[in-house]
């Protein structure tokens, strides 16, 4: 009993040595959790986290509890569906997953074919997964990968028949990316048809889908409705045309086949267009100082943009001692590990800031907006933090290779394997914005919203953003300190809700405000 007694403490001790050496929290469904001593202990410790429906998160003590559940929120999805066997992701939540958006939902939905339990488990106050049973045959379903997780879902016959049409008003965009490059058997549409029939919803998907530019899955759809029910079914039952119409810039650009990447493409020109219009809308009249001098004027700044810049990402640095290090006054020996990253941060942000300012007086209007610049800016960014031996030099190599988290949003970045190509979208959709403003706007929303790099992507944002701003005239933009939280309330609202404009209006009255200042000074 006493070896018992010494084992316990010792076997939890390892647990929790496995857990600080691991990038994310270990998430156990009930076959993979270790015996109820182990899990009694690590709980007595602050170390565990009991969830409903038999899933154990263990979590390093001093993690928050809702910030380490959002860190492992899908493989919490994945030991669920471990758990109640065969259980799938269905509906709604299956066709965000299917279109590439990784972000988990307000609410997620999982059908559980195993027994007859039904409960909600509440992770957060903007995160709940609702566990209803039903029917699940293993034989029609799909496992996707999901940032770190496997998770299955019912296949997409399956989904279809289960989207109501309070879903389809509410998220058109998303299905109707979705069906534009969908390409289904009329044999497994038939048999799931047969197992559920639902001819109003499948003819209303078939409208959705002919309108979106996909005739060939318009005619499955339609064909299986007809074979099957001796029943007419026209737009004005489905509502599509009239209640559901499809946005044109879904319909009108051509299709990749890879609905992730046609969203980004929606997404970017949806931004455009918002922030477009909130620019007419707020009428801010051009500047017009030569380049020369609003870069005169960004050098005179540069300690103050350096501050804010580094202060807003939560390094903690007083205005007076960034001034003392960017004179040349050498970063004292004796300082903790979390003083020094911040010292290179600050070191590494003016780096980046000089080599910018020299390309624009070098190249002005011609400075391109590429993968070159924007790589260049990112290592600039941490060359002080490799020569410090505090970031390894073959993560400035290229984009992310990993999934990132974002702290304090529900807004999950693409999967790394995706970035390079959204990377390249991105670029290429940039380069045919003419406004100035409106570009710069978007350049930064996008880049931190792809989040290419494992860190950094704000300041790279930000300075991304000047580039375009001075290289056309306008004067730099710093984003202070103490706007920090309006200036991610507004990213979120971009990122979760889809709508750029208080983002936008955040960006552009700043913008406004700094040029009738600098005119005031000037008169």
């Amino acid at each position: 009993m006493q070896e018992q007694g010494i084992a316990v403490p010792r076997s939890a001790q390892e647990w929790l040595e496995t857990v600080a050496e691991s990038n994310r929290a270990p998430v156990l469904p009930k076959a993979k959790q270790p015996g109820r001593e182990i899990l009694a202990e690590l709980e007595r410790r602050g170390a565990l986290i009991r969830l409903p429906g038999d899933v154990v998160v263990v979590k390093r003590p001093q993690d928050r509890e809702d910030e380490a559940l959002r860190r492992v929120y899908w493989p919490i999805v994945e030991a669920i569906l471990a758990n109640y066997q065969p259980s799938v992701v269905e509906r709604d939540s299956a066709v965000r997953l299917l279109v590439g958006n990784e972000t988990p939902p307000p609410v997620l939905r999982i059908r559980n074919g195993r027994n007859a339990s039904n409960f909600e488990i509440q992770l957060a106050e903007d995160l709940t997964i609702v566990v209803a049973s039903g029917a699940v045959e293993a034989a029609t379903t799909h496992v996707q990968e999901v940032v770190d997780a496997s998770i299955t879902m019912d296949d997409a016959a399956h989904v279809l028949l289960g989207l109501e049409l309070r879903f389809l008003r509410e998220n058109l965009t998303i299905v109707s990316i979705w069906l534009r490059s969908l390409i289904l058997s009329r044999a497994s549409m038939e048999a799931a048809y047969r197992k559920r029939p639902r001819p109003v919803v499948l003819r209303r998907l078939a409208h959705i889908a002919e309108d979106a530019g996909n005739p060939a899955l318009a005619a499955v759809l339609a064909n299986v409705v007809r074979l099957n029910q001796d029943v007419r079914i026209g737009r004005g039952q489905t509502g599509v045309g009239r209640e559901l119409i499809v946005p044109p810039r879904v319909r009108d650009f051509p299709t990749t086949r890879r609905p992730w990447l046609d969203r980004l493409t929606v997404q970017i020109e949806g931004f455009a267009e918002q922030i477009a219009a909130l620019y007419a809308e707020l009428a801010v009249e051009p500047p017009t100082l030569a380049v020369e001098e609003l870069l005169e004027r960004a050098k005179r700044a540069k300690s103050y943009d350096v501050y804010h810049s580094t202060s807003i990402e939560g390094y903690r640095i007083r205005y007076e001692d960034v001034s003392v290090l960017l004179g040349g006054t050498p970063v004292p020996s004796g300082l903790t590990e979390e003083e020094v990253r911040t010292r290179m941060a600050v070191l590494g942000y003016s780096t980046a800031f000089d080599r910018l300012v020299e390309r624009i007086d070098r190249e002005r209007q011609r400075l391109p907006i590429n993968t070159s610049l924007i790589l260049d800016l990112y290592s600039d960014l941490f060359r002080p933090s490799v020569e410090a031996g505090i970031v390894d030099a073959g993560a400035l190599r290229g984009w992310r290779n990993a999934p990132v988290f974002i702290r304090n949003t529900r807004y999950v970045p693409p999967a790394a394997d995706r970035v390079s190509e959204m990377m390249h979208t991105f670029i290429e959709h940039l380069a045919n914005v003419d406004m100035t403003v409106v570009k710069a706007v978007l350049a930064h929303l996008m880049l931190v919203t792809i989040h290419p790099f494992p860190d950094g992507n704000g300041r790279v944002a930000r300075l991304l953003m000047n580039a375009v701003l001075v290289g056309n005239g306008w004067p730099w933009l710093t984003i202070r300190e103490q706007d920090r939280r309006q200036y991610f309330e507004t990213l979120r609202a971009a990122q979760l809700d889809g709508d750029a404009r208080p983002f936008g209006k955040f960006i552009i009255e700043q913008e406004g405000e700094l040029i009738r200042t600098m005119r005031v000074g000037t008169a």
